[in-house]
């Protein structure tokens, strides 16, 4: 069975861009553009447990998101939020997060 995958943007600001890509399988996050600044972070952050909150509500066990290995600046933000590494995936490094506990 083919799960096609629908995608979306949730937030497009001057700081950010943050698009949602789900199927019945996954629940995927995307940052095509960062400027990380402290504020940015926080703001960020908010919106990623409240997407989490929404997700532990779903069939979706957690968020996700993969980065290209060079991404040095979202690398740092998802190690400052709490994301867990997960692997890799396609020259991806995969990671999750289940928001504030």
């Amino acid at each position: 069975m083919e799960h096609r995958s629908r995608r979306f943007t949730l937030v497009d600001n001057d700081d950010y861009q943050l698009d949602c890509e789900y199927n019945d399988k996954f629940f995927i996050l995307h940052l095509p553009r960062l400027t990380p600044t402290p504020g940015v972070v926080k703001s960020l952050k908010l919106k990623l447990d409240e997407l989490a909150e929404f997700v532990d509500d779903s069939s979706w066990q957690m968020l996700f998101t993969a980065i290209e290995p060079d991404n040095k600046p979202v690398a740092k933000l998802l190690k400052i939020i709490g994301a867990q590494p997960q692997g890799v995936a396609e020259g991806l490094h995969v990671y999750s997060y289940g928001g504030e506990k």
